[in-house]
């Protein structure tokens, strides 16, 4: 039969568990994302040189953009998914996750527009060669993984319309470009045939429109998804029913767990998950800290005498 002491390390156990799983699926994710949009990049501007053209003209594109985002973003997130895994607790700075979530719109986009508009007007502009890459694997690759990674950050209206700012800008750009300039006096050809089929009107309101909603859809998943990602730690973290007191015995008892596997150079410091039990029990984050470190510093010093 089971002591309550035991339950406690299980559960201690099965958190630290989940939060390094968290990380390896996050390291997995990032590599995939970086793989599948550098590949696409690459592809497309070796193929721009091969027909004399400047590699960097396949800036001009939207979709490159914003893959270079996401793949920028991926290179970002790596390094913190190794050392979670290393040290059994994920986390990124939410400038990092805004940032991949910026670049999971503006591809989200590209493959709505290559769909739904482009794949009508030119086909092989939507999916031929590398844009089959570019305009569908790598947008479904970041949708998946940007949910994989689970960066535990509720976004706000403004993180959501700070993720149009791409689309936006571009759009005022190619606008100068194509309409105000226009290709014969050196501005850029008209990329996605808006001249002949969008009213320029429709098109410069559509495009950050159709952009924030899409936006505002990842955010509300996202929001969901953490929520019921925090009160499934919750649950494994401390039962339901209990008082103040068995709290800071809990706290206590995570400390222990994470004395007797964490690095001896420094305290693993879970202000994320203390913040939330706190604000459940009508706690102060302090009044958990204190428990925690003793158990923490107890079990160290246990295991190193």
């Amino acid at each position: 039969m089971e002591t309550k002491g035991q339950i406690s390390k299980d559960r201690h156990g099965n958190v630290i568990i989940l939060k390094k799983t968290k990380s390896l699926m996050a390291l997995i994710a990032s590599l995939v994302t970086f793989g599948f949009s550098f590949y696409a990049i690459a592809g497309g501007m070796v193929l721009y040189v091969e027909d004399d053209l400047s590699a960097g003209m396949i800036f001009q594109w939207f979709t490159t953009i914003s893959n270079s985002i996401t793949c920028l973003a991926a290179c970002m997130i790596t390094p913190f998914a190794v050392e979670g895994y290393r040290k059994k607790h994920f986390s990124v700075p939410k400038w990092v996750a805004v940032f991949l979530y910026m670049g999971m719109v503006g591809t989200t986009l590209t493959m709505i527009v290559s769909m739904g508009f482009i794949s009508w007007v030119d086909p092989e502009l939507a999916f031929g060669g590398y844009n089959t890459y570019l305009h569908i694997v790598c947008p479904v690759m970041v949708l998946i993984s940007f949910f994989m990674i689970e960066s535990g950050y509720l976004f706000t209206v403004r993180d959501a319309a700070l993720t149009v700012v791409p689309a936006v800008m571009y759009t005022a750009v190619y606008f100068i470009e194509v309409i105000a300039v226009g290709e014969q006096n050196g501005g850029w050809e008209d990329l996605y045939h808006v001249k002949e089929f969008v009213p320029l009107p429709v098109a410069a309101v559509a495009i950050p429109a159709v952009s924030f909603g899409i936006s505002m859809l990842i955010r509300f998943i996202n929001n969901r998804r953490v929520r019921r990602h925090r009160e499934q730690l919750m649950s494994k973290l401390i039962p339901e029913g209990v008082s103040t007191a068995e709290v800071k015995i809990e706290m206590f008892g995570l400390g222990r767990y994470m004395g007797k596997h964490s690095d001896p150079e420094y305290v693993e410091l879970y202000l994320g998950v203390l913040n939330m039990i706190a604000r459940q029990y009508e706690l102060t984050p302090e009044e958990l800290v204190s428990p925690y470190v003793r158990g923490f510093f107890d079990s160290f010093n246990e295991k190193n005498s």
